[in-house]
Formats: structure tokens, C-alpha cells, sequence
């Protein structure tokens, strides 16, 4: 019988349930189209793991979006029929709106879990979370109907989240799995000791991030950014690791750097084999979960150097650099799209679990 629901958000998101429930294979899995890596569904499919992959809503024509639609519907009453489940995982997933409250424990999802109760508020007025502007509901733990959050305390963690706030020690987390478990782990992300020593003699790491798909930047713009980043560097010594949803080659653009090509959580490279003393970066929050013995350098959108920092820095430091002016956010254009989004986002509001 299914106890645990995983809504998938991120790799790491992905990573952190696993490391911190012993019995994760026996969870239902929610992932969202092109959302995971083919490994992990691999992995899933030999091992017997539970999991659904959601029907893309966005694609195809109107008949096509619909039908998909109405797909989804039927997924969302299946697991409401579900009794006696934990949900675990992103509130921004897809459908994962419809069971947030006091049964879902959201895990870290990076910097955005500890910017504080104003910006929270600011995103929630925005409709950043349920598609619903003013809705109410306080993602990342934030509201009320949340009894827990799992964090790793990259940063100072916020007051409102002080009480309901598990810690996740990583690399404790890590280091108490036996080898079968983690040789488990480097397999379901498609990796092995044997590919991330490759990896292992590169000193700075550049976390690249898909600026050009929230429409930030055009794709040539974001390689001319980060062109004129690694010019500061020793690119032989110098390794790129993409964000996995990018689809740049950085290979052809980058010839005398080092690229990642596998997909998998950049936290699962420095628990392994890392030697690693500099991350590069504009505002990717994998930069912040690797400890004090690297430091950060941070750049804007435009390829200007910041300022270079350490993970467990002041909060307020680094959102100047990550999420104020550095990336706008951008209301997109009224859809047909939009507008069912937030229905269902009021919907959704109005079922949230507060008993």
C-alpha cells in the first residue's frame, strides 16, 4: 500500500527524498513530462518502482491539450482516493498544488526557501505559485497549512520556519547509506564512481542555467554571457556542468573547457570524488549546497563579476546578486492556457488541507 507520494520538482529535490527516507522505493513517484532523466525512469522500470509520468498539458493542438487535460483530472482523483498518504517533494510541481497542507512536506528547493516571509508574499501576489495573482497561499513552507519543511540550512534559516523546519545533513545522510545503496543511488541518475572521477581533477565549476527558456535571455546571448565569465579562468582547468532541463552544446561553444554530459544532481559530484575549490555561477542554488570549503563567485545577467561568497552567507547578500533586479520576473502574455491555470489555482486554494 502506498504511504508516501513524491511530486517531482528538481535532481536534487529527487536526491534529498531519496536520502532521507529509507524506504523510498516503495513511494508513488509524480513526475511531469521531460521533467527526469531517462535513467531514473529506467531505473524505476528494472527496480519495480511506482511512478507516473503526467500528460503534457502545454503541447499538441487545442483537441490534443484538452484531452491531456482531462488526463490529468483522472490522475488527481486517484491519488485523492489514496487514504493515509505523506506527500513529499516541490508545491510547484505540476498537480502538486492540489494536495498541499498540512500532509505535505515540502523539501528544499534551493535559495528560494530562505528569502523570507515579504518576498514570499511578493511571488504569491504575483501568481508565481498556483497561476493564481493574490491567491493567498505562502509556498516553500511559508503558509500556515504546512506543519513541516525539510531544509539543509544552506542559509540562516528564516524565522517563520524556524519551528517547522527539519534538518538534512547531507553528507551525514550520505555517509550512514552502505556502498550497495549508494552505488543504488549513482546508477539511478545514470552515473558511476568510475564517470565522475573524470570530473574529478577540475578545480572551478560553472553551473550553467536554461536563462533563454523563462525568456531572460535568447540562447546566443546566454553563450556570449558566459563567454565573457570563463575569461577570468583557466578554462583547461575549468569544468562546466549544464542545467538539466538546457539543451546548449556547450562542447562545440566550449571546446577547451570540461563538460558534463551526464544528467544528474551537481551535490551527488562533491559527495562522491570532488576537488573542487570555486563555483561560478549567476544565481543556479546548487552553488550554496557544497559547504564552506568552496567558495562562490557570482556574476548578473550581464557577465559582470559581483562578488565572491560562501555558502552560509548573509541571505541578504546573495539575493541582490540572485533574485532581485539580476533576473525579472516576467508575467507572461493572457492565454486560454493562463486562464484555465488559474482556475485551477483558485481550486486548488480553496481545497488546501488547514484541518
Amino acid at each position: 500500500m502506498i504511504k508516501k507520494i513524491y511530486f517531482h520538482g528538481s535532481l536534487y529535490v529527487l536526491l534529498l527524498f531519496i536520502l532521507i527516507n529509507k524506504d523510498w522505493k516503495k513511494a508513488l513517484f509524480i513526475f511531469s513530462n521531460n521533467t527526469v532523466s531517462e535513467s531514473v525512469i529506467r531505473f524505476f522500470q528494472k527496480q519495480g518502482i511506482k511512478y507516473w509520468i503526467l500528460a503534457d498539458i502545454s503541447k499538441g493542438n487545442i483537441f490534443k491539450q484538452i484531452t491531456n487535460r482531462l488526463k490529468l483530472y483522472r490522475e488527481i482523483l486517484k491519488i485523492k482516493k489514496l487514504k493515509k498518504v505523506t506527500y513529499y517533494g516541490s508545491e510547484n510541481a505540476d498537480i502538486a498544488k492540489f494536495f498541499v497542507g498540512r500532509k505535505f512536506i515540502p523539501i528544499e528547493d534551493g535559495t528560494v526557501n530562505y528569502v523570507g516571509l515579504d518576498r514570499i508574499k511578493k511571488f504569491a501576489e504575483e501568481g508565481r505559485f498556483m497561476s493564481c495573482p493574490g491567491c493567498g497561499y505562502l509556498p516553500y513552507g511559508y503558509d500556515e497549512a504546512i506543519k513541516s519543511v525539510y531544509l539543509t540550512s544552506m542559509f540562516e534559516i528564516p524565522i517563520e520556519l524556524k519551528d517547522k523546519s527539519k534538518i538534512v545533513e547531507v553528507i551525514n545522510l550520505w555517509n550512514n547509506k552502505t556502498e550497495n545503496e549508494k552505488t543504488e543511488i549513482l546508477k539511478m541518475f545514470g552515473v558511476g564512481c568510475e564517470i565522475l572521477k573524470k570530473y574529478n581533477h577540475y578545480e572551478n565549476v560553472l553551473l550553467t542555467q536554461p536563462f533563454e527558456s523563462v525568456g531572460v535571455v535568447t540562447e546566443k546571448q546566454k553563450i556570449k554571457i558566459y563567454k565573457k565569465i570563463l575569461s577570468h579562468y583557466n578554462k583547461s582547468n575549468t569544468l562546466i556542468k549544464p542545467h538539466p532541463r538546457e539543451t546548449t552544446n556547450y562542447l562545440v561553444n566550449f571546446p577547451n573547457c570540461g563538460v558534463v554530459k551526464e544528467k544528474f544532481p551537481f551535490e551527488l559530484m562533491m559527495l562522491v570524488c570532488s576537488k573542487v575549490k570555486k563555483v561560478i555561477t549567476v544565481s543556479s542554488t546548487g552553488a550554496f549546497s557544497l559547504g564552506n570549503n568552496v567558495s562562490i563567485d557570482l556574476y548578473d545577467i550581464c557577465g559582470k563579476f559581483r562578488e565572491t561568497v560562501n555558502t552560509g552567507c548573509n541571505i541578504d547578500k546573495v539575493l541582490n546578486v540572485v533574485v532581485g533586479k539580476n533576473i525579472p520576473y516576467k508575467q507572461k502574455s493572457f492565454s486560454i492556457q493562463k486562464f484555465v491555470l488559474m482556475i485551477e489555482g483558485y481550486i486548488a486554494y480553496i481545497m488546501v488541507d488547514r484541518k
